[in-house]
């Protein structure tokens, strides 16, 4: 059970960083995406094909920054947990999950490349099949290396790894692979259109890393996005932050992490629906069609709101202990998280709500817009009250 516990730390330290630099991405082509198309009217045979190049360029920048960060797990990073406070234990167990973690980290952030890149082109079917195959792959992953292998609860840091790897893999094998694959990503990028019949590689990438232009433009475009999904480490410094709680530290890191796997469970669904929204709006937008933008916006909101409502009347309806005994058996954790299922129950309305109007604001091209909110909500009030509740009111005990 604990072996697990610290597979969902480990999991929760990867994601922020991951999602934020592919978020990023998904600003870029928003504001690229309407004028590809006209561009691309000109070009002849042998000239980039514009769309493939804004790809190359997200991959080529997202890499440059989680390379690092991947190399910097796989040396090791329990002098700093432990410098944060955490217990020894928690600290191996963490480095060696993240160990195994750091390659699933280069594949997750091409996989949200792709898929943000996709989902503009119109070819949003393709990253679900590749999702579906990994999902469909990850159990019987999980047994063949946890318990054929023999790895044990480190199995579950190699099969998330091959999850992560699999899907990018899987749609570049049929975009590019495939003769229907081509045909479809000629089309919906425009370039059949102007009598192009086949792919290339090295045009489009020698273009995507070449241009400092083009390189800096997608650079401040992306300050703004990864400033908004800075949320998301607030949320982990709060996990860090229940680990220095007494007299059971444990416990209640184990509690937290819990509580934020739910909180991200119950996230994937409003957020599909912005993600839509948002590729959604920003295409009307751009075709000059203002009413069907706000319709759109309308629509995403409406939807995000009710599907994050069923989720939080859920997790309060249900009894408290229900879920939180999916992730453990230990039943001081089980009862320590319990108590924490009302107030996320109310949180995830709240957040869904929020990145449904995050996506409008995305899809208008005004991501910096949210900046000043982001920081005010999550850095100068929750952060700090979340501090003085718990070590200053409460006196840092779990009790």
């Amino acid at each position: 059970a604990w072996g697990s516990v610290k597979k969902l730390v480990a999991y929760d330290e990867m994601t922020p960083l991951s999602e934020s630099d592919g978020g990023a991405c998904h600003f870029s082509f928003d504001d690229t995406n309407d004028t590809t198309i006209q561009q691309q009217q000109q070009q002849q045979d042998t000239s980039p094909i514009l769309p493939l190049v804004y790809l190359y360029r997200g991959i080529f920048i997202q890499l440059i920054f989680v390379i690092p960060v991947g190399c910097y797990w796989l040396h090791g990073i329990k002098p700093l947990l432990l410098y944060l406070g955490q217990g020894e234990e928690i600290s191996t167990m963490t480095e060696q999950y993240l160990r195994l973690l750091a390659p699933g980290l280069w594949g997750y952030s091409i996989n949200f490349t792709l898929t943000t890149w996709l989902q503009v082109m119109e070819l949003a079917h393709v990253p679900a099949y590749s999702a579906l195959l990994g999902c469909l792959l990850h159990v019987p992953m999980n047994i063949l290396f946890i318990h054929v292998v023999g790895m044990g609860w480190l199995g579950v840091g190699v099969a998330t790894t091959m999850f992560q790897v699999i899907q990018p893999i899987a749609m570049f094998a049929y975009l590019k692979g495939t003769r229907h694959g081509k045909q479809h990503l000629l089309q919906h990028m425009g370039a059949a259109g102007i009598g192009r019949r086949s792919l290339s590689f090295w045009c489009e990438a020698k273009a995507a890393i070449s241009s400092i232009s083009g390189i800096c433009q997608y650079i401040s475009l992306a300050i703004p996005g990864v400033l908004t999904i800075s949320e998301w480490w607030a949320s982990e410094i709060c996990i860090f932050l229940s680990g220095r709680l007494s007299p059971y530290p444990n416990i209640a890191l184990g509690s937290m992490t819990i509580y934020q796997s739910l909180n991200t469970s119950c996230f994937q669904f409003p957020m599909g629906v912005s993600i839509g929204g948002s590729a959604r709006i920003g295409n009307q937008l751009g075709s000059g069609n203002s009413a069907g933008a706000r319709d759109s916006a309308r629509v995403c909101v409406a939807l995000a709101a009710v599907m994050s409502s069923i989720m939080g009347s859920i997790l309060y309806f249900t009894p408290h202990s229900y879920f939180p005994s999916f992730f453990t058996s230990d039943a001081a954790l089980i009862e320590m998280t319990s108590r924490t299922i009302p107030l996320l129950s109310i949180y995830v309305v709240g957040d869904g709500i929020q990145v449904a109007l995050n996506a409008i604001v995305k899809g208008c091209g005004r991501q910096i817009v949210t900046v000043p909110i982001v920081i005010c909500a999550y850095w100068v009030v929750g952060l700090p009250l979340a501090w003085f509740l718990a070590f200053v009111k409460s006196g840092g005990t779990t009790e």
